[in-house]
């Protein structure tokens, strides 16, 4: 799910990535790393919002999730 959104950024890197422990759980995951300012790239997230509040009921708030964490 991380890289998803990770992945259509630039500014985001995944080389050299640290594995970092979140919370206690016992596990780790490969942090991708920021090395420049965030820009989205073309998407169709624009198209896909709109989509989004068009099939909602006007009443209702549309979100979009993005993950984060602790700085790697």
């Amino acid at each position: 799910m991380y890289y998803f959104y990770q992945k259509r950024l630039d500014g985001v890197t995944f080389e050299a990535m640290l594995k970092q422990a979140f919370g206690t759980a016992g596990f780790e995951i490969e942090c991708a790393r920021v090395v420049d300012e965030i820009k989205t790239r073309a998407s169709n997230w624009r198209r896909t919002g709109s989509w989004a509040r068009e099939a909602a009921p006007a009443r209702c708030r549309v979100k979009q999730t993005v993950t984060a964490g602790r700085t790697c």
